[in-house]
């Protein structure tokens, strides 16, 4: 028996995850593939908030055209504020896109 150990090193299998830096591919066009995936899946979720008409807590939008109209039904209490001054009817909780480049943001309460 020979001391001789040979090792072989197979080359890694390409990596079929759109997330990962693929062979061959620079680092600036790995950045900007994902920022471009980020994008798209932004104007998704935006797309999907606005035509399933629920923007956030108690509050239904509805798209007709270039028109977004909100309703809020101002008999329900959702819960206190944060600091307990008020009592929230509605939000958004927080900045919501809306897609085109806008955004939202509501807050209804009660002092």
């Amino acid at each position: 028996m020979s001391d001789l150990v040979k090792t072989v090193r197979l080359a890694p299998e390409p990596s079929h995850d759109p997330m990962a830096q693929q062979p061959g591919e620079t680092a600036e066009a790995f950045v900007a593939r994902l920022q471009s995936m980020i994008t798209a899946k932004r104007a998704e979720v935006a797309a999907s908030r606005v035509s399933s008409g629920k923007l956030g807590e108690n509050i239904a939008s509805k798209l007709n055209g270039q028109v977004l109209t909100l309703t809020i039904d101002l008999s329900k209490t959702l819960h206190k504020s944060a600091s307990g001054k008020s009592t929230i009817v509605a939000t958004t909780g927080g900045n919501v896109d809306v897609g085109n480049g806008l955004y939202i943001g509501v807050n209804c309460y009660r002092k």
